[in-house]
């Protein structure tokens, strides 16, 4: 019999991809890792997007995997609108 371990993590208050790239930065730092290239599959891309955008530097890379382009930038005045 399989174990289910999904959404059974503690609960994660004040969400946002901004800090999650802050967390993923001081990873990288505690790793000693200056450059990184990036793979990131769904939310995973948002983060590494929000890393991208905050820390330039850092990323030598970026893969992605089912991700929408991040920021409101890259989106026509309708998709926003549509987005809502």
């Amino acid at each position: 019999m399989g174990c289910t371990i999904h959404g059974r993590s503690r609960p994660y208050e004040g969400f946002s991809y901004s800090r999650l790239a802050e967390e993923l930065k001081e990873i990288l730092n505690a790793e000693q890792l200056e450059k990184v290239v990036l793979i990131g599959q769904s939310a995973g891309g948002s983060v590494a997007q929000s890393l991208i955008a905050k820390y330039p530097d850092m990323v030598e890379g970026l893969f992605t995997i089912g991700t929408c382009p991040y920021g409101p930038s890259y989106y026509s005045r309708s998709d926003l609108f549509w987005l809502r």
